[in-house]
């Protein structure tokens, strides 16, 4: 309690005064050792680490489920969800969620974009692409092919219209643009797209138009420097 009240009592490091923040720091200093012993005791930090991996591995091995299984996760027949126990019992486990598909596919084919990047927008945290993929290929060899597909230009242009004429949505009041919400220019067109769906969308194309003609890309989707076209001997 002693060191909690000291702790609590601290100066805050949020402030734009040189001398109030170099004040805080050194309390911080001379407070070190009850600090470093009140947030060690009874080693919470390792067991949040281990909390925290346990429920990473569980939402991934979801994620490949629901991909595999064909689990319908927000239709309302769906049977995935947690199952909670009774209100006078205290154990604390959660089965796994049942499968929407009883009988294994024997095949699963799965586009995935090939973009490995971290998260492109200030101060968001980047989805665990790698983490998932590694998930696949590990725990799914049998029943999945994972066939990896170039994002080049797949939120770029339009799906609907396959025109580079796709600009970021702009809110009414501030005017600021919306990285996530993409509309199309073409008075045809007009339509307004979630990015990461247009963009699955464009994959699943890609992927397909490549089953269907040797291993090529449709010819929005190229690179300039690359072409369709076979060299003549």
């Amino acid at each position: 309690m002693a060191q909690f009240l000291k702790i609590s009592n601290l100066s805050s490091l949020k402030t734009s005064d040189i001398a109030d923040y170099t004040k805080a720091c050194q309390e911080r200093l001379s407070l070190y050792h009850d600090i470093a012993n009140y947030y060690n005791e009874n080693d919470w930090s390792a067991k949040l680490k281990f909390k925290c991996y346990i429920r990473k591995r569980k939402a991934v091995y979801e994620i490949c489920k629901r991909l595999i299984h064909s689990n319908v996760k927000y239709n309302k027949k769906a049977s995935t969800g947690v199952k909670n126990p009774s209100a006078g019992s205290k154990n604390k486990y959660r089965p796994p969620a049942p499968l929407d598909q009883i009988d294994k596919p024997s095949k699963t084919i799965i586009a995935f974009g090939d973009g490995m990047l971290s998260s492109s927008i200030k101060g968001n945290k980047a989805s665990p692409v790698r983490l998932i993929k590694k998930a696949f290929e590990k725990y799914c060899r049998k029943s999945l092919k994972l066939v990896m597909v170039d994002e080049y230009l797949t939120s770029q242009i339009c799906h609907k219209c396959s025109c580079r004429t796709l600009e970021n949505a702009v809110t009414r009041k501030s005017k600021r643009r919306v990285h996530a919400v993409l509309k199309c220019k073409q008075n045809h067109c007009n339509i307004v797209w979630n990015r990461d769906i247009m963009a699955s969308h464009n994959i699943l194309d890609i992927f397909l138009f490549a089953a269907k003609n040797n291993n090529q890309r449709p010819d929005v989707f190229l690179r300039e420097a690359t072409t369709n076209l076979k060299p003549v001997v």
